[in-house]
């Protein structure tokens, strides 16, 4: 997940309104972000466009933390409940070890097999 920001006024005259942009599918103008995804070369808008006054009074816009990573010579199909929770755990337990402060809760965005290898993608909050 990616976050596509224009701050601040970008035309002479200091109006936001007047300067646009246009990203993703999505038009907005200065001041204001849109969220994201890349996934197989493809842009997919997400969240968005949100505008500075929203950001400022606390609505949440982004994860603080998007992985991803990939498990190779896995046998099966797809993940049980007892794999999510131990993906989550370890994945949780390693982050905070290399450094405190990203201490967090840990979920499973997506996983999608290819073959023997298990892309998992994940988001620490």
């Amino acid at each position: 997940e990616y976050i596509f920001r224009v701050g601040g006024a970008l035309s002479n005259d200091n109006n936001p309104t007047t300067s646009s942009w246009d990203f993703c599918g999505v038009k907005g103008t200065a001041m204001q972000e849109l969220q994201f995804t890349f996934k197989k070369g493809k842009c997919t808008p997400g969240v968005g466009p949100v505008g500075a006054q929203e950001i400022r009074c606390g609505t949440p816009t982004s994860s603080l933390f998007v992985g991803s990573m990939v498990l190779s010579n896995i046998a099966g199909d797809k993940l049980t409940e007892f794999d999510t929770n131990l993906l989550e755990s370890v994945l949780a337990e390693a982050f905070s070890s290399v450094n405190p402060a990203m201490h967090g809760a840990v979920t499973l965005a997506s996983w999608e097999m290819d073959g023997s290898a298990l892309l998992v993608e994940f988001r620490l909050s």
